[in-house]
């Protein structure tokens, strides 16, 4: 039910219309001779029912009146107290009727009319009720944000379209160091390089309502311009634009000036980063999560024989289908697992290379580091070859050091019983004794030769005569089944070598091709002139740089298997069946070489022969001629020899053979009781002294403090280990005589002879 509303002015606007239509029905009422009253009845009954706003009420009234007024006039319209002439009667009535319908109408007209407007009324009053609220949420709002505004530690501010500046931050005062109010003010902060690109940006958006984001340089307090991050968001309208409202925005301004810096110092970073991957040696690739090439550097790319275009973006597997199976497949599959790197060293066969490789796992997915590892491994390969013939050398030389001195004794002994009158049996006897001997005496030079410690005489050779006065020995020596050619080129430098050392490897070498050569063949035997720079892949050492000539033996034979070549050079190492070769050839032509200051390298495949290359350095100076003595050398002398000698056998052996020489003879173990015996006897015409002794004084450094004391006395050394009176390259120390162990007593007594005949005795 409808509220009750007091009469309002809109409401007496209708009650006068509807009096009107009253007034209307009365006059109707006057013309037609109906009693006045009856017609304006029923028009105040509905002038009620709008008063009261009750449209149903004014409705029933107006219905309840034409019903009455019908019903009246149908049942005796003659007998009605009022009289109608016939003419006018339907008229009057309808008018009657029309009238009452007016007044309905209006009526009801009139109460909708007041009920839109009250509802107007009550919209307007909850539209500005709503409106009032919203004020103050907004004024609540904007004092929320202003307080966070001054809370932040970055410049904030609110401006509005036009770029006016409502609200500054103290925070932005503090910054800036002033409080800019307008667009102009604003950019008299900004770097005058930065200032288009930010007035582009605002005249696109501010006009659109839109946020925006910009990066720009702004000046501080100090006057230091530093990288900003500005970001400006609209704030939402809260009332209708018609109303007059404008947009405003929200701006701050974040420093970034050392993100920046950060940025640009990890930019550079990288670039060194990449510029360093590029420019090393080693290979790095990395990978996606999947296994496609992400990146490729140019070391890489070389070792793989292509380059970085053609391998990125392409899958592991694809370019290499093979590795999916061996030992990288597994290494990725562990990493990806397991997430720790694994190291592996991978032999790539399709290239015929050895790599280290260590996978790692990498944001992005894998990360791999190369290293080719061939040369090394071969470096690794020859020094280890070179050092365990070095470490056999040394072995050798020992051994022939304490093997010489027995067989000093051996053969001292057998030209001793060569002198006395045996029977038969006993002499053949001796004579196995002496042959042994100079077997083993052979077999002790072999191993000194490998061991680079026989004694050599080396002096300027001529090559091409050499090898052509060797040329009919090699014909005898190899047979009538090996066809021999020599190629020699012309005007061949002199090389410096002991010519009868040098004519002993070049047997050693054509005796090795003939020996592989099962149904005969050809020994080429070659000699050139080659420059070395020093290169490593010559030979198993370093070969120093310089002039060499290069001799050669090449044969058609059966080859050398690549598991030989490492032991190739060994002492009592063959490939020849068993009986064939003692092992020693080959060991005694590669000590000779290398003791010559050059080396033997060879190389050789299955059934494609095999060439061995003697490398002789160009001799750099005049031949050095050992005169032989001219003067007769009695084979028996005088005076006293001091003979030191460790080794009590060979001691008392010598001792005994150089009395039996007419000389006399002081016996000291070591240098220090040389030293004291020479310090106390003045007669000593010849020091004889061994090279290696106990004591920690050799038989070089006794000699020498021996001619420090006496200047003209004859110093005569013997060794069969020659490491302390030879150079390191096993020449002969120039201030001393060497007898070389096993010597006869022919030897002993021309020696000691010779040097106490030209020296005299020592005052």
């Amino acid at each position: 039910m409808p509220e009750h509303r007091p009469l309002g002015r809109h409401t007496w606007i209708d009650v006068t219309l509807v009096a009107v239509g009253v007034l209307a029905v009365f006059a109707v009422d006057l013309v037609s001779d109906i009693p006045v009253g009856v017609s304006a009845g029923y028009a105040m009954f509905i002038l009620i029912g709008m008063l009261v706003e009750r449209v149903a009420l004014i409705l029933w009234t107006g219905a309840a009146s034409l019903v009455l007024l019908a019903t009246a006039s149908l049942a005796d319209p003659h007998s009605a107290t009022f009289t109608l002439t016939g003419g006018n009667f339907v008229f009057n009535r309808s008018a009657q009727a029309l009238g009452i319908v007016l007044v309905v109408i209006l009526a009801v007209v009139g109460v909708r009319r007041r009920e839109a407007l009250a509802r107007r009324a009550s919209t307007l009053s909850s539209s500005v009720h709503e409106l009032e609220y919203t004020t103050q949420e907004l004024r609540d709002e904007q004092a929320r944000l202003v307080a966070l505004a001054e809370s932040m530690p970055v410049p904030v501010w609110l401006s509005d379209a036009s770029s006016t500046i409502n609200y500054i931050s103290e925070g932005m005062r503090t910054y800036l160091g002033t409080a800019p109010r307008d667009r102009a003010e604003w950019l008299a902060v900004v770097h005058p390089h930065d200032r288009s690109n930010l007035v582009d940006v605002l005249d696109q958006a501010l006009p659109a309502g839109q946020s925006y984001e910009i990066e720009a340089r702004l000046r501080r307090h100090d006057g230091a311009y530093r990288a900003h991050l500005i970001r400006t968001t609209p704030l939402a309208q809260a009332v209708p634009a018609s109303m007059g409202t404008q947009h405003q925005w929200w701006s701050t301004a974040t420093d970034i000036e050392e993100l920046r810096q950060s940025q640009r110092d990890a930019a550079q970073l990288a670039r060194e980063h990449l510029d360093t991957l590029e420019s090393i040696d080693d290979g790095v690739i990395t990978y996606t999560s999947d296994l496609h090439f992400a990146y490729v550097n140019p070391a890489a790319a070389r070792m793989f024989g292509t380059g970085p275009a053609e391998l990125v973006g392409r899958h592991v597997w694809e370019v290499y289908p093979h590795v999916r199976t061996s030992e990288v497949g597994d290494a990725f599959d562990s990493v990806r697992r397991t997430g720790q790197p694994v190291h592996l060293t991978q032999h790539a066969t399709t290239i015929d290379k050895w790599f280290e490789l260590t996978i790692s796992s990498a944001p992005a997915g894998f990360t791999t580091y190369l290293k080719d590892v061939t040369e090394i491994r071969e470096m690794s390969q020859r020094l280890e070859r070179a050092n365990r013939l070095e470490s056999v050398g040394s072995l050798t030389g020992g051994i022939a050091h304490d093997f010489n001195n027995l067989l000093t004794v051996i053969i001292g002994g057998a030209e001793a019983l060569a002198e006395e009158d045996l029977t038969e049996p006993a002499e053949q006897m001796r004579a196995m004794i002496a042959e042994a001997a100079d077997r083993g005496s052979n077999l002790i030079r072999a191993l000194l030769a490998f061991a680079r410690r026989q004694t050599l005489h080396p002096e300027p050779t001529d090559i091409a005569d050499a090898l052509a006065a060797l040329r009919p020995l090699l014909d005898r020596t190899l047979g009538g089944a090996v066809t021999v050619r020599l190629d020699i080129a012309e005007d061949l430098p002199p090389v410096m070598v002991d010519r009868g050392k040098l004519d002993n490897a070049m047997l050693n070498l054509a005796i090795n091709a003939r020996d592989a050569m099962v149904d005969g063949g050809v020994v080429r035997v070659t000699a050139a002139r080659v420059a070395h720079g020093g290169e490593r892949h010559i030979c198993d050492v370093d070969l120093p740089a310089g002039d060499y000539v290069r001799v050669s033996v090449t044969d058609t034979g059966i080859g050398i298997g690549p598991e030989a070549l490492p032991r190739l050079f060994e002492p009592f190492y063959t490939t020849k069946p068993t009986g064939g070769g003692s092992g020693l050839g080959l060991a005694m032509a590669w000590g000779f070489a290398s003791q010559s200051g050059g080396t033997l390298t060879v190389d050789s495949e299955p059934g494609r022969g095999s060439e061995f290359a003697l490398y002789l350095p160009v001799a750099g100076a005049e031949p050095r001629t050992v005169v032989p003595p001219v003067d007769a050398v009695p084979a028996t002398g005088s005076g006293t020899v001091l003979l030191v000698e460790d080794d009590e056998l060979v001691r008392g052996y010598t001792a005994t053979r150089l009395a039996s020489l007419g000389y006399d003879v002081l016996e000291a173990a070591d240098g220090r009781r040389a030293l004291e015996i020479l310090d106390t006897t003045d007669d000593v015409a010849l020091l004889l002294t061994d090279m290696v002794m106990p004591g920690g004084m050799s038989g070089q450094e006794l000699a020498h403090e021996a001619r420090a004391r006496r200047p003209r006395l004859p110093v005569l050394c013997v060794s069969g280990y020659t490491d302390n009176v030879l150079a390191a390259d096993g020449r002969i120390d120039p201030d001393a005589e060497l007898l070389t162990k096993p010597y006869t007593v022919h030897q002993l007594a021309e020696r000691v002879a010779r040097l106490v005949s030209q020296e005299g005795s020592v005052e």
